[in-house]
């Protein structure tokens, strides 16, 4: 009897000890996980920091978002930041038709900043920001200020347009994004390609892009 009990609180103090074991392993385990969602959850360019939010909101409530976050949706202002986000984007796993603009060729896109909400056909920086463009695809962009319109990359641009979808409401296209494909969706002779600025109705749901003025 006294042998069976000493073997009884063995195995008691053994199975204490392995659940011990797997309560710290699974520990671990999960803030290896925090720490790998951390790391790709933000990405920087400079001393600041973006973050693509995958939850599809219109143009103003993605403003609102990203503005309670801390930050504002991003401002692009040079080519390198534009490498910069289209590189996170591509490593992001995005669908090009996660979601459909119908009045943008058919395609997914991710807002950015860009808004000629206030008065059409001058494009600002979150309504308040710098002036970034003047007019449609033939306007032109004030001096220093970087643009990357669809076309540019074929020497043209085609966009900004206030093209005007049936479906859209309100009438008009006042917000900018990143295309994730050409568009049209499979055109011969697309309007833009992918990584490319477009204009498309604010009441579209998508992703976004938010941008922080420090590392996170």
């Amino acid at each position: 009897m006294k042998n069976f009990r000493t073997k009884s609180k063995k195995w008691a103090a053994y199975s204490v000890a392995a659940l011990m074991s797997v309560a710290v392993c699974s520990c671990k385990d999960k803030d290896n996980d925090d720490e790998q969602e951390q790391s790709t959850e933000y990405f920087y360019h400079g001393d600041h920091s973006y973050q693509i939010v995958k939850t599809a909101k219109t143009w103003s409530d993605a403003v609102a978002d990203a503005v309670a976050k801390g930050g504002y949706l991003t401002e692009i202002e040079s080519q390198e930041e534009q490498d910069a986000i289209w590189q996170a984007v591509q490593k992001s796993g995005i669908s090009p038709t996660y979601r459909t603009a119908t009045d943008g060729g058919g395609i997914g896109y991710l807002w950015i900043g860009a808004t000629d909400r206030s008065v059409e056909g001058i494009w600002l920086w979150n309504e308040a920001g710098k002036t970034i463009w003047m007019g449609d695809g033939n306007g032109s962009a004030p001096e220093g200020s970087y643009y990357n319109w669809g076309g540019k990359a074929s020497g043209h641009t085609n966009e900004p347009d206030n093209y005007t979808d049936q479906q859209s409401s309100p009438k008009g296209q006042n917000a900018a994004a990143i295309g994730l494909a050409a568009w049209p969706n499979g055109a011969s002779l697309p309007l833009g390609t992918a990584g490319e600025w477009n204009d498309i109705a604010e009441s579209n749901q998508m992703y976004y892009v938010v941008e922080f003025n420090e590392k996170k």
